[in-house]
């Protein structure tokens, strides 16, 4: 035998750390999460109490931004990683996953993922848009006791505000939708060197997203507050780092020996994948 343990309780030991049990459980969800984290730091702004609204957007943007890029296109990254190749102790025991490094199991499998949830992501906007209306209209046929609410003289609402929070529609959340932008690009940059079909699903995301932006402008939305230009050109801003996180990534995606020169390095008894023998020198020259 080339094991001493079966091969099952060496695969569980290989899948057992502790973040990748948290993701492999809460992958399926992560739009879910995504979509919801808004509504929380939407309430600790208003808990906060900001002097204008720019200063207030500006923190549920960026709020937004980190926890949604976190879960979008980091957690999938440490979530299987193991770091058997380069360390051992606790670090080892804590990220114990299955791959050392980017290679073609990787691809297979979190690739995968990534791609997945950007694909589902595109479809966002529009899943949103059709909840949000069916949310309003049941609260108008609860008021109007009618199937097809199209009679606002029978309201039964007491005051007007109430007849104007109940028949207007939704407020205008700059913050969601540079937050969304935002994650959509850094995540699309982050792995387009090694994943270019992310391109284009980035391109049909944003796409996606200004079609519906533009119809809710025209039809749906309240008229938003005024804004400065304090929040426009910080995310300007802040997309300067996308680049320098995509030559990052990609340099060390392709200084991988195994994917881009073919090398295939001894699998190991003890091991389930086999090692990738990229090493740091590789990186940097």
């Amino acid at each position: 035998m080339l094991y001493e343990a079966p091969i099952c309780q060496l695969w569980d030991s290989y899948t057992s750390g502790i973040i990748y049990y948290v993701v492999s459980n809460c992958t399926v969800s992560v739009s879910i999460l995504n979509f919801s984290v808004r509504f929380i730091f939407m309430a600790i702004a208003n808990k906060i109490g900001f002097s204008n609204e720019s200063k207030k957007a500006t923190f549920i943007t960026y709020s937004v931004f980190y926890t949604q890029f976190f879960q979008t296109g980091i957690l999938c990254l440490i979530a299987p990683w193991c770091v058997r190749e380069f360390t051992t102790g606790f670090i080892n025991s804590f990220f114990g996953g299955i791959y050392t490094d980017m290679n073609a199991f990787w691809f297979a499998d979190v690739g995968y993922v990534i791609v997945f949830n950007m694909c589902f992501n595109a479809s966002w906007p529009i899943m949103e848009f059709f909840l949000f209306y069916a949310l309003r209209h049941v609260k108008r046929m609860r008021d109007q006791k009618k199937f097809w609410p199209n009679a606002i003289e029978k309201t039964t609402t007491e005051t007007l505000f109430g007849f104007t929070e109940l028949y207007s529609g939704p407020k205008f959340a700059v913050h969601y939708k540079y937050s969304y932008i935002m994650m959509v690009v850094f995540v699309t940059f982050m792995y387009g060197a090694i994943l270019p079909i992310l391109f284009p699903i980035a391109l049909l995301q944003i796409f996606v997203l200004y079609v519906c932006e533009r119809l809710m402008i025209f039809y749906s939305y309240q008229r938003p507050p005024m804004y400065d230009d304090t929040l426009t050109k910080s995310i300007i801003r802040t997309m300067y780092v996308a680049p320098a996180l995509m030559m990052l990534v990609g340099a060390w995606g392709f200084s991988n020996q195994q994917i881009y020169r073919n090398t295939v390095n001894w699998l190991d008894p003890e091991d389930i994948y086999p090692l990738t023998g990229h090493k740091m020198g590789q990186f940097v020259t």
